[in-house]
């Protein structure tokens, strides 16, 4: 087991504590989840982006189940080395020593199948966390909960207009406003972005006066592949709270067979149904570059997967998820 704190290399038979600095091992490496301290904390640097952004649960979740899946590549590749093996020594008539690598084939197969049962598990990614969370603190930068329910003390009701609000980002679930604003991203994109049930509801007055002033305003739906991610256009339509009008609406949401032609993202959530991998799978580095994208091409993010479009436009489109 490698020290996250001070690189030590200790065998796991020593304990769960660093014979060097003393750190407390939350994983061991040799029994299931087989995840280890040092991975999960690189997890945590590249969701992070070396703690540029905040991230959520499922961006985290996301590196954690593809790196358990990972974690067997070196059983895959001796499962075919040992068949190789085999061969040879049946060739040579080796009789009984030949049942040797057939057998250790065998109980590799079976951990690399457990290690990828558990990586399919929806489950473990928050098991994971809870468990390092318990032992380490609450781990910075995750957002667990919204927490922008209250407007900064220094907020004034004109603060809204000093980045020039040029279009609305509606997204689905209230945590991915945090998501996009702790990130600094609707200044750097002169958004107001809000949720479907009008979260942060203290920018709502302003979002209906813009809403009234200003009836070119575009206004962008971000949302998961689900079925009720794909409902969205038409409960926002429908919303008196949001009362959006006749605005222009542009749907940048994933569609399942978006998230087919993502292959990060499918190697992220490998086990799980394209419609139940969520927006927020996406790293936020790279969700950032895509739905910044959008939002500027005014395209949906299914159009800028496609390269042909990317091609039409001259953006770089095809490295998105």
């Amino acid at each position: 087991m490698r020290c996250p704190e001070c690189s030590h290399e200790q065998p796991a038979k020593l304990g769960t504590r660093c014979g060097k600095c003393r750190y407390e091992f939350v994983f061991n490496p040799k029994k299931p989840p087989y995840f280890s301290d040092t991975a999960f904390a690189n997890a945590i640097t590249k969701a992070s982006a070396n703690d540029t952004y905040y991230f959520t649960r499922n961006q985290l979740g996301g590196l954690l189940r593809r790196k358990i899946r990972e974690s067997g590549k070196g059983q895959g590749c001796l499962i075919v080395l040992v068949g190789i093996v085999s061969i040879v020594m049946v060739a040579m008539d080796a009789g009984f020593f030949a049942l040797i690598p057939v057998v250790i084939g065998f109980f590799t197969f079976l951990d690399l199948r457990r290690r990828r049962l558990l990586a399919a598990d929806p489950e473990l990614p928050s098991t994971l966390i809870d468990r390092w969370v318990k032992a380490n603190g609450p781990i910075e930068r995750l957002i667990e909960t919204p927490r922008l329910h209250q407007p900064p003390p220094e907020w004034t009701e004109y603060d809204i207009y000093d980045y020039g609000v040029e279009r609305v980002l509606i997204v689905e679930h209230d945590l991915l406003v945090d998501l996009f604003v702790l990130n600094g991203f609707h200044a750097e994109q002169r958004a107001l972005v809000i949720s479907e049930s009008g979260y942060p509801h203290y920018l709502l007055p302003h979002l209906q006066r813009m809403l009234r002033e200003r009836p070119d305003l575009p206004v962008f739906l971000l949302h998961d592949p689900s079925p009720d991610g794909q409902d969205l256009r038409r409960r926002v339509e429908a919303s008196k709270e949001l009362s959006l009008g006749d605005h222009p609406i542009t749907d940048l949401g994933l569609t399942p067979k978006d998230v087919r032609r993502m292959p990060n993202l499918r190697k992220s959530h490998r086990g799980l149904d394209a419609a139940a991998i969520p927006l927020d799978g996406i790293l936020f580095s790279t969700l950032v570059g895509g739905v910044g994208a959008a939002l500027i091409s005014d395209i949906a993010i299914a159009d800028l997967l496609d390269p042909r479009r990317a091609q039409d436009d001259g953006s770089s489109g095809g490295g998105f998820g």
